[in-house]
């Protein structure tokens, strides 16, 4: 009977993952290009301009030193119409993520691991992720933000697949480690969080393998030196002050580091505070306590390792939100904070595994032989049914949910509407035309980021108008 619900539970786990992401994807379907979207468009789209890299030097130059973000936003709107394929983005992005966690946890965990169960934990962590990152809108369906922010996030997970790899695979290692520099060349192109992230795990990762005279210490110099030549090219862009002018409250050593710990210290406790997680994790633990022991990436951790890792994980937390203050002088947006979870969740990860691994060091047979088998499994039912009934309690889900059965309808239809008028608008050559707000009642959170404003005047106004080929724009 025991076996039965086991299997029945196991089955369930997955189909109940599926659903949990559902709602997100469904809502693709509804997603409309806004804000800043439309000046990305506008600029790569304008006719003065040679070719794509020609506008991603021009936005290097006056605004944004992110090369690869823009270099992904440019090709998209280069080659592809924004009102017919904008849907899909969201939906490539969570396969994506999904593909490349999966890559990354084949590498942890090689044959002969259940590709099926890796397959199954690649969704578990993109739903703890998705469920709870700060703002999922910014994260996935805002297209400029999603390239720039969540990109960066896939990359890095692929990244690590090749680092990890080049430690494991001597034969195949220069194959990796031309892989991880092009990578790592995105990665740090993607967002100053992301340059943060790869400056700090190269450099300390090419210190250890040199001190420890690793084989592959060669391979990490050069990935350091192309890591770090690429974070010079994110710092020096003269995008960044243009940019910085806006920002009076900018560069301020002190008020930087004190704000930096106390929202560091705010979002930690807030990430910690969510039960999900903490379910995950008790989840996760039974099979990390028998993996860990196997493979080769925890066979030789210490326990100063896991301080490490901490140490390391909580510094560059902090270090995120001391980039955020030190260069506008306020707090990181959600959709910047979003890529801060996603760092705390590979920090927090690793830290469990390591910790399940010294924590059974020598235990495993003794455990083994004390914990009857029927208690176990009853626990891990329960914890499975636990963690099913958290994901479809989670406050993101049940937003999901709701905008996709109540709002996104009427949500579409007003787009619809809106496109119709300025295609009325073009053909008569209005001066001005003015379209109904999206009303409270009918704006799904989960998708929708900004909209135009009354202000004609606004950036997001004019480059509506500008994209559309008409005077002006405003709402009423």
């Amino acid at each position: 009977m025991l076996r039965i619900a086991g299997r029945l539970v196991s089955t369930a786990l997955p189909i109940a993952l599926g659903l949990a992401l559902l709602p997100f994807l469904l809502l693709a379907e509804f997603n409309h290009p806004s804000g800043d979207n439309f000046c990305y468009a506008v600029s790569f789209l304008d006719p003065d301009f040679s070719g794509l890299l020609d506008v991603v030097g021009d936005w290097y130059r006056r605004w944004n030193a992110r090369y690869f973000s823009v270099f992904l936003i440019g090709s998209y709107f280069t080659f592809f119409d924004m009102l017919s394929t904008y849907r899909w983005v969201p939906i490539s992005l969570f396969l994506a993520w999904w593909l490349c966690a999966y890559l990354l946890l084949r590498t942890i965990f090689p044959a002969p691991q259940s590709r099926g169960a890796l397959a199954v934990a690649a969704l578990l962590l993109l739903v703890a992720y998705t469920l709870g990152m700060p703002k999922v809108s910014n994260g996935f369906y805002h297209v400029t933000g999603a390239f720039q922010y969540q990109t960066g996030n896939i990359f890095t997970l692929l990244l690590l697949a090749c680092l990890l790899r080049i430690r494991s695979s001597e034969p195949r290692a220069i194959a990796y480690a031309i892989a991880a520099g092009f990578l790592s060349f995105a990665v740090v192109g993607s967002t100053e969080m992301h340059m943060a992230l790869m400056v700090s795990l190269v450099t300390g990762m090419t210190i250890y393998v040199w001190l420890t005279g690793r084989p592959q210490r060669w391979y990490w110099l050069i990935l350091w030196i192309v890591t770090v030549l690429s974070a010079a090219l994110m710092i020096v862009a003269p995008g960044n002050e243009n940019r910085g002018i806006n920002f009076p409250n900018r560069h301020q050593f002190g008020f930087s580091v004190s704000q930096s710990l106390y929202y560091g210290w705010l979002w930690l406790t807030e990430w910690l505070k969510n039960p999900l997680l903490w379910i995950v994790s008790v989840f996760l633990t039974t099979p990390l306590t028998i993996i860990s022991c196997r493979i080769d990436l925890f066979r030789f951790t210490r326990w100063y390792h896991l301080v490490g890792v901490l140490i390391f994980c909580l510094m560059l937390v902090v270090g995120c939100f001391f980039i955020g203050f030190w260069a506008m002088g306020k707090p990181l947006p959600p959709r910047a904070i979003n890529v801060v979870y996603f760092i705390f969740l590979l920090g927090w990860f690793l830290a469990l595994g390591i910790l399940s691994r010294l924590y059974l060091r020598g235990r495993i047979n003794s455990l083994t032989q004390s914990i009857p088998a029927f208690p176990g499994q009853v626990f891990r039912i329960a914890v499975a049914l636990v963690l099913m009934m958290a994901i479809f309690k989670n406050h993101h889900f049940e937003r999901a949910y709701a905008d996709l059965t109540t709002k996104s309808v009427p949500y579409h239809q007003a787009f619809i509407d809106r496109y119709a008028k300025i295609e009325v608008a073009r053909t008569q050559s209005l001066d001005l035309l003015e379209v109904p707000h999206i009303k409270r009642k009918i704006k799904p959170r989960t998708i929708m980021v900004t909209d135009i404003t009354t202000n004609v005047m606004d950036f997001r106004n004019d480059c509506y108008a500008e994209y559309f080929g008409i005077t002006a724009i405003r709402i009423y």
